[in-house]
């Protein structure tokens, strides 16, 4: 699996997007994403209902701060995978 935003990122503008690769096909089920003091930042997403390879969902505009993206796939096969990166935006 590859991502857009690499754990332990720093952006001097925040990301627009989020984008995630997986090797094999599968549905992203769940999208988190919250500040470093856990308030939680709504996210336009919604699951899943197709499987394919490579999903793009668009961020919110993001002040200065630490955050935590998380989600949740699950392959054809019915595998669970969870996955979390945390990145920091340092200006705008």
């Amino acid at each position: 699996m590859e991502t857009s935003i690499h754990d332990n990122a720093s952006f001097a503008q925040a990301p627009a997007d989020f984008k995630v690769t997986f090797e094999h096909e599968s549905a992203i089920t769940n999208l988190m994403l919250m500040t470093a003091d856990k308030k939680m930042i709504a996210v336009s997403f919604k699951p899943s209902k197709t499987l394919g390879k490579e999903f793009t969902i668009p961020l919110p505009k993001l002040d200065k701060g630490s955050y935590t993206l998380s989600w949740k796939s699950m392959a054809k096969d019915g595998h669970a995978m969870p996955g979390a990166v945390r990145f920091t935006v340092t200006g705008q």
